[in-house]
């Protein structure tokens, strides 16, 4: 008798939600998300103005943007810090104008709870009553973020339980 592992079920269980959502399709290719596997493919057969569709060219948008540095103050496109790299983002996949800083993103951005979170979602770390930095969710507990100095845009898992969440994407 073979044993699954945990981790394996649970992988199979998220994907099989993800393809009932209409989040993947049944064609999409889906590695793990990883450092050297950050490309995940949504469902590409939305059609235009659809929800899926801005989600899509979300997506498409801060894929392309992997591997750029973090910096200060920076917007784009050849480098970002966290709220930055949203603000260009949604720009340049929906012509979305954001504020700058996360604070304003999240008091211009519609609030979710966790159990209406949704691909192409805003996530805000929450430090006491300030909100100290944002990312794109990108599922299964992943978000696209630009971190912090001596590092790039990357995709990673969600680091702290301390966070709320905004909708920018209706």
């Amino acid at each position: 008798m073979i044993r699954t592992s945990v981790r394996a079920r649970l992988r199979a269980a998220t994907l099989t939600a993800a393809m009932s959502a209409g989040l993947l399709t049944t064609g999409a290719v889906v590695a793990p998300p990883s450092a050297s596997a950050a490309m995940i493919t949504y469902n590409s057969y939305a059609p235009a103005g659809s929800w899926n569709y801005k989600v899509n060219q979300v997506m498409y948008a801060v894929q392309h943007q992997l591997g750029k540095p973090y910096r200060y103050g920076a917007a784009g496109p050849s480098a970002f810090d966290c709220s930055g790299l949203v603000q260009y983002v949604y720009r340049a996949a929906l012509g979305e104008r954001l504020p700058r800083s996360a604070a304003a993103q999240y008091a211009a951005s519609m609030h979710v709870r966790i159990t209406s979170l949704r691909v192409g979602d805003l996530v805000f770390v929450k430090y006491g009553s300030s909100i100290t930095h944002v990312g794109i969710y990108a599922g299964h507990g992943y978000w696209y973020v630009a971190p912090h100095t001596g590092t790039v845009v990357k995709l990673q898992r969600i680091y702290t339980t301390s966070v709320v969440y905004g909708r920018v994407i209706h």
